[in-house]
Formats: structure tokens, C-alpha cells, sequence
């Protein structure tokens, strides 16, 4: 599997408590890079559902006391790759360490002063270099980008601005998926330019711009071509002079360089076969929506700007941290970088970065004055899970959430939920059964909730920290499902029937296919009765059936294909942020 960033928003507790652990296996590791995200919100959806609740008491902790406590959190990590952790409370620092290892070749520590890549938390960099530009009115969150960057082309589905590129809303579909799954390898010189070639390839959007949040990095990328194009300066250069500097953040940087020598700089690693080995990427230089090079100490003096910035003018934390609007007026929880939630019932934003084998987390809850920041290179450390562990031994439990103890629903009623469910956004496919009198929700193999009946045809999924609620709603003689986190929509299902084991593929699928936009050969196969996708004789991923024509990944990450009944003449491709990608048939 290739490498690349799937990074994003993930504002939920990824990691199991009192012990990290890797919040994604090996290959998924693999494949997530800077999302997360894709929702990779959705992404995150599946992992929180697998997750114990916290039990901390922030009431009941010394600061000495957690202080032992995050420590023994990572005692297993001493002569390992580490994790570097800034605290900040009523603004005072009140943990500032590093544990582990930064490089194992040389027994190289950790330390607050280590350098980290941090992924998509970049983002709000980048977000704040456009707020910049936009206080000086050199530009308007209104303008199209076509104003900057002509050289795209014009998508039917609607005019794209800097407000929606800001807000994840444009459609434009992601640089770094369409790189993956176009087979291209990670290990080669990867640049701004080159990314750029890719989105311009991409003649569609996948939705009508300011319609939805839709995770793409490309967004990012392309407001950092935007602030060079205005300042006349590189990302890295406006960056330095216009937030770094004036906030004595002398060691962040974007790495736009590969040969730069960065001192201090950590090495990312992943285990196998438990073996730690380099999991490193040098040679991508992609600056925007990520590639930001910082430390504990200084990015804590970012975080200390959220509560009374000096840079900007008065409304610029205020701008930077305003939730988007969709264009039907519905308020997002995301804002110009950050994603906003509720956490034991205390509002925070932050966001987290997965890049290669580093993952990070930054989290604020302004009205508790906290903020946590955690970056780690080793896999087996989730930052966001730790994060929000840590966040907990501060936070009392203020949630407001109440149950309907009372509420009851007979099992002829219940029953009527049972099935199988498919969000046809990303092909994610969900079981809803009844195990004796009880309602349960399987998320994945392995991962099943019971489903609490708190409303008419609604359900509180529990056993998790965060308020998750399933409502069943009847439409053409069929049952959808909408999940929603914090009131929040979090997806729309509907129900299918499986057909795997008693369909046969096909032959006629197997063969040569070709997309224009991905610049990408396909060869499919059928093994087992599932379609096996390979890209320049390598493995892509495997596709089993779910109705005819129609066929899902294996995992989460490579979306579903779809085939016109009887033409096997192409076929599309649909992915979170790639939908409707267009594969034909090569010529005999």
C-alpha cells in the first residue's frame, strides 16, 4: 500500500485509555498521512466507536498528581520513539516534557525543543496567513480563486472561493488521494507545483461548492498558493515574517526545502513484526496543508496567541476560530482550521495531523483556559487519543446530557431498524441487529455498541464519552439511518441487501481500465469472488460485492466502484473527497 496523507479533523478520542495504542493498525497507518480525516471525520467515526469512556475527575487531581499520571502513561516508550507534551493552564505552563526517543540510531531523547512535522495542524498557519491578508484587504473571503489561480478550470458545479476552501466546502477533490490512488510512490521529490498539476487535472467537483464540509487537503495547498500569489512572498517566507518571528517562534518553519538541515529533527517510525523501522518521508515538500516543522516550546507561544493575539487586528483570533456556514445557513463545526465540539460538556476547537509517522494533536477550551498540544513519531501512539486523555484530568464533568431512563420501545418496533446500512458517500456499510431484546449498532468487525432508545425512533450509542444518537427514519419502504455527534449530522445511511454470498462476479469486469484525471492505468481481477485492483503490478486494494455492479473496499480508504449493468465498457470510481472519477476500458 502507498503512502500518503489522509489527514484531517478528528476532534474524538482516538486511543484506548490509561495506555496508548496506536489508534490505527499498521497499514492503516500507512495510509493515513494528513487527514484523519477525511472524516476521515467518517474515518473517525469508526474508530471512536470502538472506545471506552474517560474516567478521570479533574476535581479530584493535584497538578502533581497528573503530572505522575501522564507520566506513566508512556513509561513503555522510555527507549522508544516518544511523544513531546505542552500544557498550558491559566496561562501557565504547567507540563512542558518529551519522553522517548526522537532517533534511534543515535539514542537521540526527546525534549520540549525537538522538532516534529505536525501534519495538517499546519492548517491553522496557513488559516491565519490568509485572515492576515484579509485584515489588510488584499483579499476577500468572497473572491474566487479562479481570481488568483486562473490556471483551474471552471467546474460546473459552481464557483469556488477562498471562504469555501477555508471551511473544507469547495468539493475540489484531494490531491493526495488522487496520488494514491493513482499508484504514483511517496518516495520520490513530490512538490507544490506537481501537486498542483494534479488538482488542475480534476475537471469536476465532488459537490456543489459551500454545500458540505468535505475534507480535502487540497483546499489548504491551495490557499498557500493563494498567499504567495498576493504577498509575493513563499508560504515559508510570509509565514516567518508575519506570524513566526513577531511571536518568537524561531525554530517553526515550513519545510519547503528537502535538503534544508533541520537540528533537533525527530525521525518517524512504525513497528512491524515488532521491529521499529524508519517510516520517514523526506522528499515531499508540499507546503499548506501541512510540512510545518515546530516544537513544544514554541508552538505553546501559538496556542498562548489564541487567548490574546498580536498579531492582526482585534477580530482575529475571533475570525480564525468563526464556524463556516453551509449554504443552506446550517452552521458547521468547523471553523478556518480548527473543528469545534464538546468534550465532559466543555467547549473546545482544535485540530489534529497524521503525517507518515508522526501524528499530532492540539486541543483549546477556552473557557476552562487549557490547552493541550502532543506530537509523537511512533505509530503506536495515538496524539488525538492521548490528547484527549489528558485534556480529561483537567476538566471537570459538566456534561449536560440526560437519558430518558424511562423510555422503552417493545421488540416488534425495534425490529423494524434491523439491517444493513450504506452511506453512499464514502461506501462506509454499517449492521444494525437485535441480539435477545437489545438493539446493537456494528460499526466493523469486532466493534459492536449497544443502542439505548432515548426518543421515538431514536437511540443514544453507548459505552463511548462523546453524545452519538441514531435515528431511524422510514422512507420508500425502506429505512435510513442518520447519525448525529453533538446534535451535529455526522451521516446519512440507508438500508441494502447483501448479496455477496450468493453473487458471481462477472468475468467481463476483468481487464485494462484508464482515468484521464488520476493519469492512472487499472488492472482488474476477480480472486475469491472479489475484484482485486492492481496499479503497475502492485496490490491497490481488494472490492467485494454489495449489489450488482456495485462493489467496497475491504477497508476504509479506497471508496467503491460502480458498473452500468451489463456495459463493462468503464466504470466509475467514488471516494470520500474522489467521487465519480471516470475509469474506460483500454482497447483491444
Amino acid at each position: 500500500m502507498r503512502n500518503y496523507r489522509l489527514d484531517g479533523v478528528l476532534p474524538y478520542k482516538v486511543g484506548e485509555v490509561i495506555t496508548p495504542k496506536p489508534a490505527l493498525s499498521n497499514s492503516d497507518s500507512r495510509i493515513l498521512g494528513r487527514y484523519s480525516m477525511r472524516l476521515y471525520v467518517v474515518l473517525a467515526g469508526i474508530l471512536l466507536l470502538g472506545l471506552s469512556a474517560l474516567t478521570s475527575n479533574a476535581q479530584e487531581l493535584s497538578l502533581d498528581q497528573i503530572e505522575k499520571r501522564i507520566d506513566s502513561m508512556f513509561l513503555q516508550y522510555e527507549h522508544e520513539p516518544g511523544i513531546a507534551i505542552g500544557i498550558v493552564k491559566d496561562g501557565e505552563i504547567v507540563y512542558q516534557k518529551g519522553i522517548g526517543l526522537a532517533n534511534l540510531d543515535y539514542d537521540i531523547p526527546v525534549s520540549p525543543s525537538t522538532m516534529f512535522d505536525v501534519g495538517a495542524v499546519a492548517m491553522q498557519v496557513t488559516a491565519a496567513c490568509i485572515v492576515l491578508l484579509e485584515n489588510e484587504q488584499k483579499l476577500s473571503f468572497d473572491d474566487p480563486v479562479s481570481k488568483f489561480l486562473p490556471e483551474l478550470p471552471a467546474y460546473q458545479e459552481g464557483e469556488v472561493t477562498i471562504y469555501h476552501l477555508l471551511h473544507h466546502s469547495s468539493g475540489i477533490r484531494d490531491y493526495l488521494i488522487a496520488l494514491s490512488m493513482s499508484g504514483k510512490p511517496w518516495d520520490e521529490e513530490f512538490t507544490n507545483q506537481m501537486a498542483f498539476d494534479i488538482i488542475k487535472k480534476q475537471t469536476s467537483l465532488g459537490i456543489t461548492p459551500g454545500q458540505e464540509y468535505e475534507y480535502s487537503n487540497s483546499n489548504y495547498l491551495l490557499l498557500g498558493l493563494i498567499v504567495e500569489r498576493v504577498s509575493g512572498l513563499s508560504l515559508a517566507q510570509f509565514a516567518e515574517k508575519n506570524i513566526f518571528e513577531p511571536l518568537g517562534m524561531k525554530n517553526t518553519f515550513y519545510y519547503d526545502n528537502s535538503s534544508k538541515v533541520v537540528k533537533n529533527r525527530a525521525i518517524a517510525y512504525q513497528k512491524a513484526e515488532d521491529q521499529y523501522q524508519m517510516e520517514h518521508i523526506f522528499q515531499n515538500t508540499v507546503c499548506g496543508d501541512g510540512r510545518l516543522y515546530t516544537n513544544v516550546e514554541d508552538f505553546i507561544k501559538w496556542m498562548t496567541n489564541l487567548d490574546n493575539s498580536v498579531i492582526g487586528n482585534r477580530e482575529f483570533v475571533a475570525t480564525l476560530t468563526e464556524r463556516g456556514v453551509r449554504n443552506d445557513g446550517e452552521q458547521m463545526s468547523y471553523a478556518k482550521a480548527v473543528d469545534h465540539g464538546y468534550e465532559r460538556g466543555a467547549h473546545f476547537y482544535g485540530h489534529n495531523g497524521y503525517w507518515g509517522g508522526f501524528s499530532a494533536m492540539m486541543l483549546k477550551f477556552p473557557d476552562n483556559d487549557l490547552s493541550v498540544f502532543t506530537v509523537t513519531n511512533n505509530t503506536e501512539i495515538s496524539s488525538p487519543g492521548v490528547t484527549y486523555q489528558i485534556a480529561g484530568y483537567f476538566l471537570p464533568d459538566n456534561s449536560q446530557r440526560i437519558d430518558a431512563e424511562g423510555f422503552k420501545m417493545s421488540r416488534k418496533t425495534v425490529k423494524q431498524f434491523c439491517g444493513d446500512y450504506i452511506t453512499y458517500k464514502t461506501g462506509y456499510l454499517r449492521k444494525v441487529f437485535l441480539s435477545g431484546d437489545t438493539l446493537k449498532y456494528q460499526v466493523a468487525p469486532g466493534t459492536v455498541r449497544v443502542l439505548k432508545p432515548i426518543a421515538k425512533n431514536t437511540f443514544r450509542i453507548t459505552g463511548i464519552d462523546v453524545d452519538y444518537t441514531i435515528e431511524f427514519i422510514e422512507a420508500d419502504k425502506s429505512m435510513n439511518m442518520r447519525i448525529r455527534r453533538e446534535g451535529l449530522i455526522h451521516g446519512d445511511y440507508s438500508t441494502y441487501v447483501p448479496i455477496a454470498d450468493s453473487y458471481v462476479i462477472p468475468q467481463e469486469v476483468t481487464g485494462k481500465y484508464y482515468s484521464d484525471e488520476l493519469d492512472a492505468e487499472y488492472e482488474l481481477e476477480i480472486v475469491d469472488n472479489k475484484i482485486v485492483v492492481s496499479v503497475n503490478g502492485e496490490e491497490l486494494m481488494k472490492y467485494e460485492t454489495v449489489k450488482e455492479g456495485f462493489y467496497c473496499s475491504e477497508s476504509t480508504h479506497h471508496g467503491y466502484l460502480v458498473f452500468d449493468k451489463d456495459d463493462y465498457s468503464g466504470f466509475e470510481l467514488n471516494d470520500y473527497s474522489l467521487k465519480k472519477v471516470l475509469f474506460k476500458r483500454h482497447a483491444l
